[in-house]
């Protein structure tokens, strides 16, 4: 319980930032993995700070249905090269808040 207090206020703290005349886009999903029987849920808000750079906060649970816990904080920064491809990186920490791993890949739409 200690470690979702302390991401929901590093969440907060992150969000802070924002002036109040640009609100962030409030961002989640949940996911079901059917063979492992664990859900995921994130939460996190998504910041619009420049034309084409967007930074995404967000906290994650993970777990099983009787076992439910904090896992992680991610922070994820994209930008938009056009209208159809995004390059993105992400900085990811473990359950204690301690870097884990950094991530950079490309996003495409049609």
């Amino acid at each position: 319980m200690k470690s979702v207090m302390i991401a929901t206020a590093a969440l907060v703290a992150m969000t802070g930032f924002a002036s109040a005349a640009e609100r962030p886009t409030i961002v989640g999903y949940s996911e079901y993995a059917v063979e492992a029987k664990t859900f995921e849920l994130g939460a996190g808000a998504e910041f619009i700070l420049a034309d084409r750079l967007i930074l995404t906060p967000t906290v994650i649970g993970f777990g099983e249905a009787d076992a439910f816990d904090f896992d992680r904080v991610e922070v994820k920064a994209s930008y938009g090269l056009n209208e159809n491809v995004d390059l993105y990186g992400k900085v990811k920490t473990d359950e204690d808040l301690n870097y884990d791993e950094t991530i950079v890949g490309v996003a495409f739409q049609f």
